[in-house]
């Protein structure tokens, strides 16, 4: 300021219906002398209007003797905060006063009168403080939007297994389906119309699809792995020549001798000599198709 005074954290902040006015005020070099006293006034002004806030008062050391004499008889009273000459120091200076709109573009400056006590001539000057006044108006429009992406959390793909099953026929010892051969062409139109029905299902894809494949027990185990293997490929071949699923989804294992079967068909008495069973296959959504003999 003016050598002898310093100000910092100087703010003037608007909150809703007030204005805040914060300073810290170094007056630890001010020389002020013995008979005279120097009176600080902080003024919010913008030309047209202006506010007084509360005087600080500096007296010298004669001065402030004279100041309490007359404060206790009475005869002075003062408003101003009112600092002996050997307690100056540092001095947090805080006030809030009801803001008012023309307050958005005042300046606060400081009024300083050394008074002409004890035949000294009076010495006023007025100097600038700040003239940032901080009102939410300005806070709000300093603010620059900035778009915010935010990356939404990946749905987890929800796994289903479901299971149909359609019997097939195969003659003894034969491995290629035949449409015409007992019940297939109904079962062959059954299995069509679930691979259909998948296919057109959206929410749905099929990754895998098993083919088990069985036979009956009669002639040896490798005989009858080798026999429902290949009458499972024969499923697939169906399959992939109609373009259900791609031919990398198929998965063909031996399903095992159908005991059930031979059991059932015993009980039955419907075993002859050489007469096939009937098959059975079974549909996994990771799809699983068993055909048996």
């Amino acid at each position: 300021m003016n050598g002898r005074l310093t100000l910092s954290d100087v703010t003037l902040y608007q909150q809703g219906d007030s204005l805040y006015i914060n300073m810290a005020m170094d007056m630890q070099n001010l020389a002020v002398g013995s008979e005279r006293s120097l009176t600080l006034t902080p003024l919010l002004t913008d030309n047209e209007h202006s506010i007084a806030l509360q005087e600080i008062t500096i007296n010298g050391h004669r001065r402030q003797k004279a100041y309490l004499r007359n404060s206790s008889l009475g005869r002075q009273a003062s408003s101003a905060i009112v600092i002996p000459y050997r307690q100056r120091g540092v001095v947090t200076y805080r006030k809030a006063i009801p803001y008012q709109a023309w307050m958005e573009n005042a300046s606060l400056k400081l009024d300083e009168n050394l008074c002409g006590c004890g035949g000294h001539k009076e010495v006023v000057a007025q100097e600038l403080i700040t003239n940032q006044v901080s009102t939410v108006n300005k806070r709000l429009s300093s603010i620059t939007p900035a778009p915010a992406f935010i990356q939404p959390t990946a749905e987890a793909v929800k796994k289903r297994s479901e299971h149909y099953e359609a019997h097939l026929d195969f003659p003894v010892n034969q491995t290629v389906i035949r449409a015409e051969y007992m019940n297939n062409q109904s079962e062959l139109a059954h299995i069509n119309t679930l691979f259909d029905q998948l296919e057109n299902d959206p929410n749905l894809t099929v990754t895998e699809v098993q083919i088990a494949g069985f036979a009956s027990p009669e002639g040896t185990l490798s005989h009858n792995e080798q026999l429902s293997k290949k009458r499972a490929e024969a499923l697939k071949e169906y399959l992939v020549a109609r373009k259900k699923v791609p031919a990398g989804q198929y998965k063909v294992t031996f399903g095992g001798e159908n005991w059930d079967g031979l059991v059932t068909a015993l009980q039955a008495s419907a075993l002859q000599a050489n007469k096939p069973c009937s098959t059975s296959s079974s549909i996994h959504r990771t799809l699983h198709y068993a055909s048996r003999s």
